[in-house]
C-alpha cells in the first residue's frame, strides 16, 4: 500500500520492516517505486497496513500494477492516473481542475468517500473487469466510457 499526501514537500517515509523489500528512485521529475520480486511473489502473505507513505508538492501523473494506492488531494490542476491488475485505487480531495483516468484488468477505484470532491472535468475511460465508484463528486463536465465488463458507479 502507498498513501500520496499533498504536503509542499516531498520525502518518502515507511515503517523498519519495509527496509529492503523496495527500491525508491527519482529521474528528472519522476518517483518510480519498485517493489522486490520477493516480496510480490509471497503479497498474499502480506500484512497490507505496511506501507509506504510519499508526501508531495504536486504531482502530475501516477501509474500503478497490482497496488494499493491512496491519494489525499487538496488542490491538483491535472491529474492522469493509469491503474491495472489487482489494485485497489482510492482518490480523496477537496478540489482538481482535471482528473483523466484509465483503469483495466481487475482494479478498484473508489472516488471520495467524504467531504464533496470538486473535479472540473472528469474523463473515466474503465475496461477489463474494473470496479469504479463515484461518490459525492461534483463536476462540470464529465465523459465516461466502459468497454469488456467494467462497471461504473457514478451518484451525481
Amino acid at each position: 500500500m502507498i498513501s500520496f499526501y499533498q504536503k509542499g514537500t516531498t520525502l518518502t517515509k515507511y515503517k523498519d520492516d519495509m527496509k529492503g523489500k523496495f527500491t525508491a528512485t527519482t529521474k528528472n521529475d519522476t518517483l518510480y517505486i519498485d517493489f522486490s520480486e520477493n516480496y510480490t511473489t509471497n503479497a498474499s502473505k502480506i500484512d497490507h497496513y505496511k506501507c509506504l507513505v510519499v508526501f508531495y508538492d504536486t504531482i502530475k501523473s501516477i501509474n500503478f500494477k497490482n497496488s494499493n494506492v491512496y491519494i489525499q488531494a487538496n488542490k491538483l490542476h491535472t491529474l492522469k492516473a493509469k491503474g491495472a491488475g489487482a489494485s485497489d485505487f482510492c482518490l480523496h480531495g477537496t478540489q482538481l481542475d482535471s482528473l483523466i483516468y484509465h483503469t483495466t484488468d481487475t482494479n478498484n477505484t473508489h472516488f471520495n468517500y467524504g467531504e464533496p470532491s470538486h473535479i472540473d472535468h472528469l474523463i473515466i475511460k474503465a475496461s477489463g473487469n474494473s470496479t469504479t465508484s463515484l461518490e459525492n463528486v461534483i463536476t462540470k463536465k464529465d465523459i465516461i466510457t466502459k468497454s469488456d465488463n467494467a462497471f461504473v458507479n457514478y451518484k451525481k
